[in-house]
C-alpha cells in the first residue's frame, strides 16, 4: 500500500503518539488511562490529515482577504501608470484586483 504524504519525515514524528511506552499506560480493559499520553491511531491520522491541508486552506485565506479588500488594489492602480508600452490603451483600474485572482487559478 503505497502510504503518499503519510511518509514525509514532517508528519513521520507524530506516529510515536501511537507507541506504548509505559504498559501502566493502558488499562486492563484495553483504553488508556491518560489520552494526553496516548493516541490512538485514528486521532493521529486525522491530526495528519489537517497539517496536509493547512498550505490549501492558508493559501484560500489569502485569496478571500485579497478579495475582499476591494478597494485597495483600486485606489492603488488608479496611482500607477497603466498604460501598455507607447500605445494609448490603458488598463481600467478595477481590473486590477481581478489580477491576483488569475493568477492564482492560472499561473504557475
Amino acid at each position: 500500500m503505497d502510504l503518499g504524504f503519510d511518509s514525509i519525515i514532517i508528519c513521520r514524528f507524530l506516529n510515536k503518539a501511537c507507541i506504548i511506552q509505559d504498559p501502566k499506560d493502558i488499562t486492563p480493559d484495553g483504553i488508556t488511562s491518560n489520552p494526553w499520553r496516548l493516541c490512538t491511531i485514528e486521532q493521529v491520522e486525522e491530526l495528519k490529515s489537517l497539517i496536509r491541508i493547512l498550505p490549501l486552506w492558508s493559501s484560500g485565506l489569502v485569496m478571500s482577504i485579497n478579495i475582499s479588500q476591494s478597494t485597495f488594489p483600486v485606489i492603488q492602480a488608479k496611482t500607477m501608470d497603466r498604460h501598455l508600452g507607447l500605445s494609448h490603451f490603458q488598463i481600467p483600474a478595477a481590473s486590477f484586483s481581478f489580477s491576483p485572482s488569475l493568477y492564482y487559478h492560472y499561473g504557475s
